[in-house]
């Protein structure tokens, strides 16, 4: 007698917590057997009417350890810095929306200026 190979499902949860006009932070993330797998949390601000990631973490790449791209601009151009984490998905999941939220206007002050000093 076969046995029948059960799939295991994953949902996958999308979110949206606005800021202000021009602020938000995206969330994705996926739950396979009640755990969160896989996220992404992303800072982004309107400028000049497009919407740009200041700053995202994720863990979405096979094989790369959980990490956070922190975008800035200089006289060459947009430039990003990755910063390294550690933890459980759903431990990283809540302190980074949790950090967005708290820190967004420093990060966001400091995104705007580099793009500010760049322009001159």
């Amino acid at each position: 007698m076969k046995k029948k190979l059960q799939k295991i499902k994953t949902k996958e949860k999308k979110y949206t917590i606005p800021l202000n006009i021009d602020e938000r932070i995206e969330v994705c993330f996926n739950i396979k057997k009640g755990v969160v797998t896989h996220y992404s949390v992303a800072l982004l601000l309107k400028l000049n009417g497009r919407w740009q990631d200041v700053k995202r973490c994720d863990n979405s790449h096979v094989g790369v350890a959980p990490h956070c791209h922190l975008y800035s601009y200089t006289e060459q151009g947009r430039k990003e810095a990755k910063i390294y984490l550690q933890g459980k998905p759903a431990d990283l999941l809540t302190a980074l929306i949790l950090d967005f939220k708290q820190h967004h206007g420093s990060i966001i002050s400091n995104y705007k200026l580099s793009y500010e000093k760049s322009r001159r």
